[in-house]
């Protein structure tokens, strides 16, 4: 017998009339086209770290390039510092189980 628990959780107005739309194309239920778009979405493969380090550093190179030709670098760096920041202050939040 498969394990099952109920999930329950809300969505923007754009998102739940975007999930009734999509639900209503496919001639199912939005609780079922939930259903279908989270079992999608989890059971996707991992995607290999080496390659998304790999995106993520062409990514940067080409910021950098875009800053440095404007004359704008240090934005760029204050901006990656900050994202930084925020980052870490949610992991901690979220170790601490503040955020769900």
């Amino acid at each position: 017998m498969t394990a099952s628990f109920r999930v329950q959780f809300r969505l923007s107005k754009a998102r739940t009339q975007a999930l009734r739309d999509l639900a209503e194309t496919e001639g199912v239920s939005p609780n079922l086209m939930a259903k279908s778009l989270c079992e999608t979405a989890l059971g996707q493969q991992e995607p290999d770290p080496k390659s998304v380090e790999r995106d993520l550093l062409i990514i940067r190179a080409g910021m950098e390039q875009l800053f440095r030709r404007s004359g704008r670098e240090s934005e760029l760096d204050a901006a990656i510092d900050a994202l930084e920041k925020h980052r870490t202050a949610t992991a901690r939040t979220v170790q601490r189980g503040g955020l769900s």
